[in-house]
């Protein structure tokens, strides 16, 4: 894998159905792209219907469409991330994270490397 590039999104549109979460936002990327509005799109489903595919679409601010990304449903357990952590020669890379030293609205707990 190639790394491409990072986004945030610091303001979202939610909007729930009883069929769809949808996420819209502006994105601030790291590459140079007229393509800043991101959209999400994940069905909702009851336990007894097959799981659907959820989708990412990067459009302009005018609603152009760009690139559509396809996710597909993998398991109801958490899944593999690999994160690349890189940091500037004679700067420690961090061991743990206390994710309640930000305001994000999430519960605060401490996160560690495995295996550390």
């Amino acid at each position: 894998m190639v790394y491409f590039g990072s986004f945030v999104v610091h303001a979202l549109s939610i909007r729930v159905s009883s069929s769809l979460v949808t996420l819209v936002g502006i994105a601030t990327t790291t590459w140079n792209t007229s393509y800043k509005k991101i959209r999400v799109r994940i069905p909702r489903h009851t336990t007894a219907q097959p799981v659907a595919t959820a989708e990412v679409r990067w459009m302009t601010t005018t609603n152009q469409l760009g690139a559509l990304y396809r996710c597909v449903y993998d398991s109801w357990y958490f899944r593999t991330v690999t994160l690349e952590q890189d940091h500037e020669k004679g700067v420690t890379a961090f061991s743990s994270y206390n994710t309640g030293s930000l305001p994000s609205g999430g519960p605060a707990r401490v996160l560690t490397r495995w295996p550390s």
